[in-house]
């Protein structure tokens, strides 16, 4: 299954979960990152979007619909599904490694 339509199935908790893991796997790997396209600034831009979708959901209880959904959403799935297919690029030679990488619903 392609990695951001598995995204989607991911509650707003569970996508902020996720993505604070994917974030702190590619920081630990930024030099290997960096030499692919990803750096700090996007990392940081990416943490950045994750907080305000945070808040958001915290002063949502539920999202009920996609209207309600901030626009963050999709760039936060972009931006993780992108540190997943360049992490497991990187990392094709290194199950452990590689395995960081993988979106395990």
């Amino acid at each position: 299954m392609e990695a951001k339509s598995l995204l989607n199935r991911f509650n707003p908790q569970e996508l902020i979960r996720l993505c604070n893991e994917k974030m702190v796997c590619a920081a630990r790997d930024l030099a290997e990152f960096t030499n692919n396209g990803i750096n700090a600034s996007f990392i940081v831009a990416l943490a950045h979007k994750c907080e305000n979708y945070e808040e958001t959901v915290g002063r949502h209880s539920t999202i009920e619909s996609s209207t309600n959904i901030p626009a963050s959403k999709d760039e936060i799935l972009e931006g993780v599904d992108m540190i997943c297919r360049v992490g497991q690029q990187i990392w094709s030679q290194n199950p452990t490694k590689y395995n960081d990488y993988v979106i395990n619903y």
